[in-house]
């Protein structure tokens, strides 16, 4: 005989879910299995969301050598910084795109298209190896706009992909492993990039082809894996949520828009959606123009590459110890105010710290600076991504994350714009050339931005809906199924 166990606002579009009997759902428990095939799946994915971090920066990494490279002036860093917007530029619109293609298609269709852009993207680019001339820039930046549409099908991929193949007690460590290697992309290209080009004074085709080569044969061999190995779900669910359609909570699959419309009313989202976006976008683009920030200051190209490194390097063990804690204790609003105070108070450390001209000391100081911003700061992506996947439950988990991505790329870019218009140039007087005197205002108001999105975070009050079920799942067969609203 069914039983019908009332509960009250799991998920807001329910009142009431049915469940089967005692044995039954004992039989369903048995359904539900752990694969260690996941971890190798998680690799996969992941290493397309290293390669799109890898591709943006490959040229802002090391912009003053780009420049004596194909014989631009200083003052052209725009157009370096060119190669890095416009990757942030299609972003949210690939987002919306890719969101729709999860949705339809899944996500092993969607880390094949990453891999194809990637493929072709990262060969036309590779044609731009030639050195003295402006028309092998172009050629590479043609590349670049190319391999754009590639991070957005295999980042927002992420938690849809996490919540098919991985329990809930290993979903936001899973998170966290997959933001990493996407964070970890950055950071390899920052040491890759100083290591091959570092400060370029004889210009050197061969090193050039070093550089874009890699990325064409990691390019290939992701696409040839992708195929050959990479599934879209194991045999069987990990947890009893995934063997659970929509219709059995009672809830009526929405079509693409209708999710839409519920994810852009859900308040506590929108309260995430813009803390992620301010914060994610301010960091972006301190990032991408790092070179520019700390170089007029008398810093060298590879310090600036040090400095990247320092805070993704401890960017990564910052998420794996917040991602590990929230894990653990299921914490989220806790954590996420410890992350932003802390991180707030750096990036003030590290914006008072730039104004003064380099010394050893001060170099040391602000490594040390930045290494904590980035161990506080880069925790909040997996972090966040957890939490606005908990509180959209039951929309797909791929639509927040793909807002998330996609809201923190666009005020990458409109970031950046206001940065460069903020940029202080002179012109030099024996040569003629502009060149960049200070870029600090630009500095102050990514602080102001950042420090805006941290804070509105804070305000987030929502309920973990997801973590909700869950727990009525666990519950059911002691008879407890009744879950308050508040």
């Amino acid at each position: 005989m069914n039983e019908t166990v009332p509960i009250l606002s799991v998920v807001e579009e329910v009142n009431q879910v049915k469940f089967e009997d005692v044995n039954n759902n004992r039989e369903d428990d048995r359904k539900v299995k752990v694969y260690f095939s996941r971890w190798f799946m998680l690799l996969i994915q992941a290493a397309h969301g290293f390669m799109a971090s890898f591709y943006v920066t490959t040229f802002t990494s090391v912009t003053n050598s780009v420049l004596k490279f194909y014989k631009m002036s200083p003052a052209e860093g725009w157009k370096v910084t060119l190669t890095a917007t416009v990757y942030l530029f299609v972003y949210p619109f690939g987002s919306a795109i890719s969101a729709y293609v999860l949705k339809k298609k899944g996500v092993r269709f969607s880390i094949f298209i990453s891999a194809l852009f990637g493929f072709v993207g990262s060969w036309v680019r590779f044609f731009g190896f030639k050195s003295g001339s402006e028309l092998y820039f172009w050629i590479a930046f043609v590349g670049c706009v190319i391999t754009s549409p590639q991070a957005p099908f295999a980042v927002n991929s992420t938690t849809l992909f996490v919540r098919l193949w991985f329990p809930a007690g290993e979903r936001t460590i899973a998170t966290t492993i997959s933001a990493l290697f996407n964070v970890l992309g950055t950071a390899a290209m920052f040491g890759v990039g100083a290591a091959i080009l570092g400060d370029v004074h004889e210009v050197n085709d061969y090193d050039m082809i070093i550089l874009l080569g890699l990325e064409a044969a990691i390019a290939s061999f992701l696409l040839i894996v992708t195929v050959i190995f990479f599934k879209e779900q194991p045999p069987t669910p990990p947890t009893v949520i995934n063997s659970k359609s929509l219709n059995d909570l009672n809830v009526e699959e929405e079509s693409f828009w209708g999710d839409l419309k519920k994810i852009l009313t859900n308040y506590q989202f929108l309260i995430l959606f813009t803390s992620f976006s301010f914060g994610y976008g301010s960091i972006n683009t301190v990032v991408t123009e790092l070179n520019s920030i700390v170089i007029p200051h008398g810093y060298s190209a590879d310090q600036a590459s040090y400095l990247g490194m320092s805070l993704i390097v401890c960017g990564i063990f910052g998420s794996l110890v917040f991602g590990a804690a929230s894990d653990i204790t299921k914490r989220y609003k806790l954590i996420l105010s410890i992350v932003c105070i802390c991180s707030i108070g750096f990036f003030v450390w590290f914006c008072v710290i730039s104004i003064y001209e380099y010394d050893y000391s001060r170099f040391i100081m602000i490594m040390i600076c930045f290494s904590f911003l980035g161990f506080f700061a880069v925790a909040l992506i997996p972090v966040v991504l957890e939490m606005g996947s908990e509180t959209t439950f039951p929309q797909p988990e791929s639509y927040s994350g793909s807002f998330f991505m996609g809201g923190g790329n666009l005020c990458s870019v409109i970031f950046l714009f206001i940065c460069e218009a903020l940029k202080e140039t002179a012109v030099d007087k024996k040569t003629g050339k502009v060149y960049v005197v200070s870029m600090q205002n630009g500095l102050w108001f990514c602080l102001a931005t950042f420090v805006f999105g941290n804070l509105f975070g804070l305000l987030f009050n929502g309920r973990y809906k997801r973590l909700e079920y869950e727990r009525m799942i666990k519950e059911r067969d002691s008879g407890v199924g009744v879950i308050n609203d508040k």
